[in-house]
């Protein structure tokens, strides 16, 4: 399907929405977190608690959904993900506590699992080679733009509808979604012969990016999570304000994921434009840090090169497992990467909320997710180290061998 006809554009459409439905639930809880916690009193380990299990329940079911994946094929699977993300925000919507909050966020969890595998596998399967590094990176920047949305208007609906009303809307709106993929999706049949061998190897590049993603998730959960509500507590800013700050820089993230992807896809490489993410997240992490004590226009900063770079990794990764590991394997690919991704995603947000509890600062939080980012730089260097050692050429067979 490569013309550019309607239903192709709406494929192509919905790809960002894929992404943007099974990630905006971390947006919805940073940025009305004061609303939360003040409704439900509970602390902020708890509500980390929330995001920690989400993370978690992604990370232990992505190997496995990206098999799936594979087998089920790109219109299921992205179908599944709208399905699931408007059951899981209504059940979020009518939770009576946390509890009933991490159950419902298991099930937009399934969302965020497939959101990766089923969309890189549409690309695969639907776009050629040459545009496949602006359509990812517009797949990928769906996630800020869900983003944008979110820190902009939530507050907003917040404040008239109070905090329940927003994920009510998110499943309604996602419930029209998923009409509108019934009717616009491809069909790709999953041929016998297509579904992908347990046992076969995958790329090395996988497993290394992996751990870089476990690094880059561990770092930036708790930055893009907890940033709105470390401008309202420690800053001083407004819950209106901090949402501004996060949502509209949101919009650098899109343009971002867009540019990194078409720049490792023009190189021909991965393993460097990850390593320059890695460097402005580290710089991210020290701009946070000063926040506190130098001021808004800091946490302005802040939210800038982490929109520039903790978010941005991302599109870069999937693009390589797109390319690296093909059609055929991609789901499977994406599954490992992200399980490392999601893993790191939910260690991290209940271990800051604690510190943060008992320490009754910051600092030391951010102080470690900063050393994080700079671990995973290193991670990617020492990769691209081993990607250029020449391979040893075989000594000379001996005369009469």
């Amino acid at each position: 399907m490569s013309g550019p006809h309607w239903n192709y554009r709406i494929t192509i459409g919905l790809l960002p929405v894929a992404m943007a439905a099974g990630t905006i639930l971390y947006t919805l809880v940073g940025v009305l977190a004061s609303f939360i916690i003040e409704d439900l009193g509970i602390t902020r380990a708890q509500l980390g608690w929330v995001l920690g299990l989400y993370a978690v329940i992604s990370a232990l079911t992505s190997p496995v959904i990206g098999r799936i994946a594979d087998r089920i094929g790109a219109r299921v699977g992205m179908l599944a993900i709208f399905a699931a993300t408007s059951v899981g925000f209504a059940g979020f919507a009518g939770a009576p506590g946390v509890l009933a909050m991490i159950a419902a966020a298991a099930v937009v969890g399934v969302g965020q699992s497939l959101a990766n595998p089923a969309t890189n596998k549409m690309i695969a399967h639907e776009v050629v080679g040459g545009r496949r590094g602006l359509v990812t990176g517009i797949k990928q920047s769906g996630v800020q733009a869900g983003t944008f949305v979110g820190g902009v208007t939530f507050p907003a609906f917040a404040g008239v509808l109070g905090w329940r009303g927003v994920p009510l809307l998110l499943a309604a709106a996602l419930g029209l979604v998923f009409v509108t993929a019934w009717w616009a999706l491809p069909h790709h049949p999953v041929e016998p012969g297509e579904a992908p061998v347990a046992a076969g190897p995958l790329p090395p590049s996988t497993w290394w990016i992996a751990l870089y993603a476990f690094l880059m998730g561990l770092g930036g959960s708790p930055v893009f999570s907890f940033l709105p509500l470390y401008g309202v507590e420690a800053v001083g800013v407004s819950e209106q304000y901090a949402g501004l700050i996060v949502g509209s820089t949101a919009l650098i993230g899109v343009f971002a994921r867009i540019a990194w992807s078409i720049v490792s896809e023009r190189r021909g490489e991965f393993a460097g434009p990850l390593s320059a993410i890695a460097a402005i997240a580290v710089t991210a992490g020290v701009a946070t840090i000063l926040a506190e004590p130098v001021g808004v226009a800091m946490l302005w900063v802040s939210a800038i090169l982490g929109f520039l770079s903790i978010s941005a990794w991302n599109s870069v990764a999937m693009l390589s497992v797109i390319v690296e590991a093909g059609a055929r394997s991609a789901g499977r690919a994406s599954g490992i990467v992200l399980m490392g991704f999601f893993a790191g995603l939910g260690l991290a947000p209940p271990i800051f909320g604690w510190s943060v509890d008992q320490l009754g600062t910051y600092l030391p939080g951010f102080t470690a997710v900063t050393l994080i980012f700079a671990l995973a730089m290193l991670t990617m260097l020492g990769f691209r180290r081993r990607q250029a050692r020449p391979i040893p050429a075989e000594p000379p067979a001996r005369p009469g061998s």
